[in-house]
Order: C-alpha cells, then sequence, then structure tokens
C-alpha cells in the first residue's frame, strides 16, 4: 500500500470517545479522509515514518494542493480504535503491540523508520487489528 488517493471511510469502534482538533496544512498537499496525518513546521501533513508527530487520522478530506501553507485546515479524530491492515500482525500477536505507520495508510508491527501510532488492542484476523490510537499531543508520557 502506499497514501490513500481517494478517501476512505475507517471503521472506528466503540469504547473510547472521540477527541477532534484543526490543524492548518502545508502547502501542496490533499489529505483524503482516512489518511493518517503528521505535523511539520506548524502544519498538518501526510504521515511519514520521519514525521516527529502523529496527530490523528483525517475525519474528511482536506485540499490543499494549489494553496499556501496554513490556507486550508483539516480536521482530524486524534484518540479512538480503529480496524487497520497491520503487516506483521497474526491472531497470535499479543496485545499491547505497538503499531507503527511508515505512510498515511501503511502500518506495521515493525519499529524501524516508522512512526509509533497507537497500541494492538485485539488481531481481528491475520494482517487485520483493532488498534488504539492517540495523538502524540495527547499522551501523558
Amino acid at each position: 500500500m502506499a497514501n490513500l488517493t481517494a478517501d476512505t471511510v475507517r471503521k472506528y469502534q466503540g469504547g473510547v470517545e472521540p477527541m477532534f482538533e484543526q490543524f492548518p496544512m502545508t502547502a501542496s498537499v490533499k489529505a483524503y479522509q482516512g489518511s493518517a496525518m503528521g505535523h511539520a513546521s506548524g502544519n498538518a501533513k501526510i504521515l511519514a515514518g520521519t514525521d516527529t508527530v502523529f496527530i490523528g487520522f483525517a475525519e474528511r478530506q482536506a485540499d490543499n494542493s494549489a494553496g499556501i501553507a496554513g490556507a486550508v485546515d483539516v480536521t482530524v479524530r486524534q484518540r479512538g480504535m480503529v480496524e487497520l491492515a497491520v503487516t506483521g500482525v497474526t491472531t497470535t500477536t499479543a496485545p499491547g503491540t505497538t503499531i507503527y505507520a511508515s505512510s498515511g495508510n501503511d502500518f506495521t508491527t515493525t519499529s524501524t523508520s516508522n512512526k509509533s501510532i497507537g497500541k494492538l488492542v485485539r488481531a481481528v484476523s491475520a494482517g487485520v487489528a483493532i488498534v488504539y490510537f492517540e495523538a502524540t499531543g495527547l499522551t501523558s508520557v
């Protein structure tokens, strides 16, 4: 997989009160609904494994592809549980395993060059997991 090229409705689970926030977007970026988002130089962008801050998932599409930095805001879901395709997850993967992202739509159990986005709640099947996620700014550590 790679970054999303169309809006993707994520399957969010109940039991966790979601939090939403708006962030100005970097220039020349189109964020599709469902994209994992990062933060760099004061603006939101599609997450890359090298980003220092995970801010959540785009709640709906935000198109700043023709704008300057900050011309468009993106609304992100900063906390919740979501079903994701995760490379490395098997039916025996332990709850609490850290889940990482290398792009706005690539999720893995491998930490190398990837950004932590949350913890495995349970494996649905091989390669599919329920993940508890929390934006970096919400964590208490």
